[in-house]
C-alpha cells in the first residue's frame, strides 16, 4: 500500500496528522532528538485510529500510525547515542509510486538526496517530497567530509542537489512568498544594515532555509516517463541560472501574489526585488546562488495538471498524487 514517511516530528507533527485525517494514509514518524515525553506521536500516546479527530485540537490520527526513535541520515549509524538509518533502507521492498516522503533533518537532507539521485529506482518509488531545505547548515549526521568544505563549495553542491530533483519530480510549491511578506527592510535592515546571509536574492531576502514540496513528474498528464519503464528518456537538468543584473537604485522590482494563504504556495514565487542592496555587502556568488535556487524551485505544475492542490503549513500537495489507495507517508 501507499505510506508516508515523515522525518523530524519534534512535539507535533502536522504533515503526518494531514496524511492520516485529510487523505486517510497511514504513516511512520521518524526522530531521534525529541523526547518522547515531550512528543506524543513518538511517545505513542497520541489518538491511533481510535477516534475521530474532526474538530480536535491536539495530536490525533484517524489513521494508523507508527513511531521510531531514529533519525535519517546518508548512512546507517549511532552518533552521540542517536540511531540513523538511510533512506534506501526504508525504501527497500516498496513498489514503484508508493510513497509520500516529508524530510525536515535539519541539514542532512543534502547528503541524504544526493544518494537518492543516484537511483532512479528509489526516485521511482516517490509520489510526492515535502522538505525544508537548510543550506549552510552542517548537521551531527553528516559526514567529515561535508563539515571540510568551504563555505561556497558546500552551498554550491546544495543547489545543484536541487537542480538535479527537477530531472523527475516537478515543484508544486514553497514557501518563499509567504516568509518575503513577513520581510520588510525599513523594519529589519534599516541603511543596508543586516548581516550578509549564506544566499541571497539580488537586491532581495535570505534563500538560506524554506520549505518545498514536489511531485513525480510520472503523475502528471505530460510527465516524462522513466528510462527504467522503457519509456522516453527524462529531458537533461535545467542549466544554472545566470546572475541577473542589479535594478537601478531608484527601481524596484514589483509583482503580486496570486494567493492570500498563509501556508506554502504554487506557482512562481513573488519575490520583489528592494530599491537598493539591504546588505552590509553584496557577494557576487551569494547572489549568483541565490537565484539558481528560485529558479530551482519555481512551481510550474498547473491546477489542471494536479486537478487542484491542497494547501496547509509548509506544504502544497498535488491533488492527483494523494487518491492512490494503498499508498503509505513517511515523515
Amino acid at each position: 500500500g501507499v505510506l508516508g514517511f515523515s522525518y523530524g516530528i519534534e512535539e507535533r507533527d502536522r504533515w503526518s496528522e494531514m496524511m492520516s485525517n485529510l487523505f486517510k494514509m497511514e504513516t511512520r514518524l521518524y526522530d531521534c532528538f525529541i523526547p518522547p515525553e515531550r512528543s506524543p506521536p513518538i511517545a505513542r500516546t497520541a489518538p491511533n485510529a481510535t477516534q475521530s479527530c474532526q474538530g480536535v485540537g491536539y495530536h490525533c490520527y484517524e489513521t494508523p500510525y507508527q513511531s521510531f526513535r531514529i533519525c535519517l541520515g546518508p548512512e546507517a549509524a549511532t552518533k552521540n547515542g542517536r540511531k540513523y538509518e538511510t533512506l534506501a533502507q526504508h525504501l527497500d521492498g516498496r513498489p514503484p509510486l508508493s510513497t509520500h516522503l516529508k524530510i525536515d533533518s535539519e541539514g542532512t537532507e543534502w547528503s541524504i538526496l544526493e544518494r537518492f539521485l543516484e537511483s532512479a529506482e528509489e526516485q521511482d518509488k516517490v509520489r510526492t517530497l515535502e522538505m525544508e531545505v537548510h543550506f549552510s547548515f552542517v548537521h551531527e549526521g553528516d559526514s567529515a567530509a561535508v563539515g571540510s568544505q568551504e563555505e561556497r563549495e558546500l552551498i554550491e553542491s546544495r543547489v545543484r542537489i536541487l537542480e538535479r530533483l527537477l530531472e523527475r519530480f516537478a515543484c508544486t510549491g514553497t514557501t518563499l512568498e509567504v516568509y518575503q511578506e513577513g520581510w520588510s527592510l525599513d523594519e529589519k535592515c534599516p541603511d543596508s544594515s543586516c548581516e550578509e546571509p549564506p544566499l541571497h536574492l539580488r537586491h532581495g531576502m535570505s534563500m538560506d532555509q524554506f520549505a518545498v514540496s514536489y511531485v513525480n513528474r510520472k503523475l502528471l498528464s505530460d510527465g516524462p516517463a522513466s528510462p527504467a519503464s522503457g519509456g522516453e528518456s527524462l529531458p537533461p537538468p535545467p542549466s544554472p541560472v545566470a546572475p541577473t543584473p542589479a535594478p537601478p537604485e531608484e527601481e524596484e522590482v514589483a509583482c503580486s501574489a496570486t494567493y492570500a494563504s498563509k501556508s506554502s504556495r504554487p506557482g512562481f514565487p513573488c519575490m520583489p526585488r528592494m530599491r537598493k542592496n539591504p546588505f552590509r555587502a553584496d557577494t557576487p556568488w551569494r547572489t549568483e546562488l541565490g537565484e539558481r535556487v528560485l529558479k530551482a524551485v519555481a512551481g510550474s505544475v498547473t491546477e489542471q495538471e494536479c486537478d487542484g492542490f491542497e494547501l496547509f503549513g509548509d506544504h502544497t500537495w498535488c491533488l492527483r498524487a494523494m487518491r492512490e489507495k494503498g499508498v503509505l507517508g513517511f515523515s
